[in-house]
């Protein structure tokens, strides 16, 4: 949590093996940005996967932008994804090529997706597999996106619009005091 990457590749994938398991991993708070191609948030596996399974992965207010469109992709979940592998709730997800990936259904509201062309590629894969009506297509408008400030502008869509989540912080990932009596944004940071 409260970690700021920028011009890494690859955020975090987890996996692991049959002696040592990745499990109950929680990513809060962090803000991820990349001008690379093949640029990755996180990547995550089901069951059926060599180095899965990943369950209880929890991805709460976090702020990415990648802004190559070569494949570069926001959360993947595959070989076998589910609401015990994956949970994702209040992101803001700003993807070039593909902002999501999912090949069954997982636990997904009050997320923020967007593409410079206003049509991010998300792919909810397996029956019942669909962004949840809480989330949200749209500009987060970041107060400098080429700058990399993802701090929501006043009037950002990403204001009051997440849910309270059972991982609670006093700050943001700028510092800034948390008032929950404001309600809960979408995003690493809170309202201007």
């Amino acid at each position: 949590h409260h970690n700021i990457s920028i011009e890494d590749t690859t955020f975090s994938e987890i996996g692991g093996s049959d002696i040592r398991r990745a499990a109950e991993n929680t990513y809060a708070m962090n803000v991820y940005v990349s001008t690379h191609e093949n640029s990755e948030f996180l990547v995550l596996r089901g069951a059926a996967g060599h180095f899965g399974p990943t369950p209880g992965t929890r991805v709460f207010n976090n702020s990415v932008y990648l802004s190559h469109p070569g494949e570069t992709q926001g959360i993947v979940c595959y070989s076998g994804c589910g609401p015990d592998i994956l949970e994702v709730r209040n992101n803001a997800i700003w993807v070039e090529w593909k902002g999501l990936y999912a090949d069954a259904p997982f636990a997904e509201t009050n997320n923020l997706y967007w593409r410079g062309n206003g049509h991010p590629l998300l792919q909810f894969f397996g029956e019942g597999n669909a962004m949840d009506e809480s989330s949200l297509i749209a500009d987060p408008l970041f107060r400098d996106v080429a700058g990399f400030d993802l701090r929501p502008a006043a009037g950002s869509p990403l204001i009051g619009a997440g849910v309270a989540v059972d991982v609670a912080f006093d700050r943001d990932a700028a510092g800034v005091v948390i008032d929950e009596a404001q309600g809960v944004d979408i995003g690493a940071y809170r309202r201007p």
